[in-house]
Parts: C-alpha cells; sequence; structure tokens
C-alpha cells in the first residue's frame, strides 16, 4: 500500500525504517528480565482456568 499526499501525480512516499534496540543478551540486566517476564507469564497463565484447560485439552488431543 502506498501513500501519497492525495495529489495522483505525486510518488508514494516510502514508509520509514523502523529502529529497533540491539539486545546485550549476555548482560546481567537482560537475564533479570527474561526471569522476571516469564515469571510473569506464568503466574498470569496459572490464574487464567480457562487456558489451563485448553492446555490440557490438546494434551489430550495429541496423546490419542
Amino acid at each position: 500500500m502506498s501513500r501519497t499526499s492525495g495529489n495522483s501525480s505525486e510518488q508514494p512516499t516510502a514508509a520509514k525504517p523502523a529502529h529497533l534496540p540491539a539486545l546485550d543478551t549476555g548482560s546481567p540486566d537482560f537475564a533479570e528480565e527474561c526471569r522476571r517476564q516469564a515469571k510473569a507469564a506464568a503466574e498470569s497463565d496459572a490464574r487464567d482456568g480457562e487456558f489451563q484447560r485448553f492446555l490440557e485439552a490438546v494434551l489430550d488431543d495429541l496423546l490419542e
């Protein structure tokens, strides 16, 4: 999808490139953030009974 200002004689403008930060995977801060996010995800999953039932149903289907 191209973007123009509405004037049909203009050339489409290019999207600006995304700038993503480089992650230092060797940093203690990186490891701690991974632990924090994994813990938050696990706690959220533990509170969500519907999600747990879904996972159990998937496992049951795989084992049949």
